[in-house]
Parts: structure tokens; C-alpha cells; sequence
């Protein structure tokens, strides 16, 4: 079991703290009440030492609202579509239908670059595949490794320098189907300069990412 909750992840977001995607996507597993790797475990653990400190923690005061205006939809476009059919059914003037069809197409247009421009954590790949969300790192960036698998399934995941792994971890894939795991880089075995490769394995995957780390010598 994590040793955070939505409130941390909540608190983490509100201070600009590491990766918003990929933060996004850990609130969602706790939310869910789906696993949580070991990786992305260690990964809030430190934004939370090196960002929110010892005591108590609370998350951020939520934001302001006006009255007529209602929050911003978080079901996808189905809910955004849902929200503005009952703007319109609250008061059904041809000034607010209107209004609301205007708030539609703006709601659609959103949501659709959102969905191609993606949130900061790259989007789950198609079928088995397994990317990285950048092609390069340096000592200290923060490797963020994403796939899928059957829901339920553990992958068995790492990282492969060129005199062998440098990291072994697990991830749990979620319901649906999308897995996820962190780690930093740099540390014994990352050889500057040198292509490394996230590899993933098991529970019928069996796929890889290559990225190079450090500046070329």
C-alpha cells in the first residue's frame, strides 16, 4: 500500500512539483484503489521530502469558482457534452442555448487537442508496445516508463545499460490495461554518452525503448 494519498498527490500539483502527468496518473491509480509501483512509490516519496517537508500535510485550497460557473469536466468529452446539456435544461432561453452551444464547441476543441497533445506523461502506446516519455536523459531526470498489458498483469520492467541492466522493477497494469514506472537516472552502470534501453517482459509483453543518457563524450 502507498504511503501517500490524493491529498499529498493533491498538495504536490498545487506546488508545481514534479511531473504533473505523470502525478495525474499515480492520483488516479489511488483513487481507483489500483497498485501503485514500487518506482512511482519513490518517486512522490521524494518530491514530498524535498517539497512539503516533516509535519502535517495538506493539499492546496481548492480554487475559487463564480457562482453560475460550474467545474471544470473531468470525465472526458462525454461528461463535457453532459455538463453543457444542463447548463442549457437550468434555464432554457435561446440566449443560454446559445451560450451553451458556444461552450460545446469550445469544450470539444479542448478535448480533442488534449487528446492528441497529451498532459506532460506520454500516453499509453497501442497494444503491447512500451515507450519513454523523452529520448534523452541526464544525471538525475526522472525515466518515466509507460505500456500496456492485460489488466490485472505484472510486467516485469528495467533498464539495460550497455554492460547490462541498471535497474529491475515491476509494474501492475491497471484496469485499463495501461502500466507505468519511474526511476531516476544516473548510478552505477549508466555509462555517459551510451544508448540505454527500457525493456519490458512477461505476462505476454515483450518490448523495448531505447534512449541515450548524458551528453556524448
Amino acid at each position: 500500500m502507498a504511503r501517500f494519498g490524493v491529498e499529498d498527490i493533491d498538495a504536490l500539483i498545487g506546488r508545481g512539483a514534479g511531473d504533473t502527468g505523470a502525478l495525474r496518473e499515480i492520483r488516479r491509480a489511488l483513487e481507483r484503489g489500483e497498485a501503485v509501483s514500487a518506482s512511482e512509490q519513490e518517486y512522490v516519496l521524494r518530491l514530498m521530502a524535498a517539497h512539503m517537508g516533516p509535519g502535517p500535510r495538506a493539499p492546496p485550497p481548492p480554487a475559487r469558482a463564480s457562482p453560475q460557473e460550474e467545474p471544470a469536466p473531468r470525465g472526458g468529452l462525454h461528461a463535457a457534452l453532459g455538463i453543457a446539456r444542463r447548463r442549457v435544461a437550468k434555464r432554457p432561453s435561446r440566449r443560454t442555448v446559445a451560450i451553451a452551444a458556444v461552450a460545446v464547441a469550445a469544450i470539444v476543441s479542448v478535448a480533442i487537442s488534449v487528446q492528441g497533445i497529451g498532459t506532460g506523461a506520454p500516453a499509453a502506446p497501442p497494444a503491447a508496445a512500451l515507450v519513454t516519455d523523452r529520448q534523452s536523459y541526464s544525471q538525475g531526470d526522472v525515466v518515466v516508463i509507460s505500456g500496456r498489458a492485460e489488466p490485472g498483469a505484472t510486467v516485469a520492467l528495467s533498464i539495460v545499460g550497455p554492460g547490462g541492466p541498471v535497474w529491475n522493477g515491476t509494474a501492475v497494469a491497471r484496469a485499463d490495461g495501461a502500466y507505468s514506472a519511474m526511476q531516476f537516472a544516473g548510478g552505477s552502470g549508466w555509462v555517459e554518452g551510451a544508448e540505454h534501453s527500457a525493456v519490458a517482459s512477461g505476462a505476454g509483453v515483450n518490448a523495448s525503448a531505447a534512449f541515450t543518457y548524458g551528453a556524448a563524450p
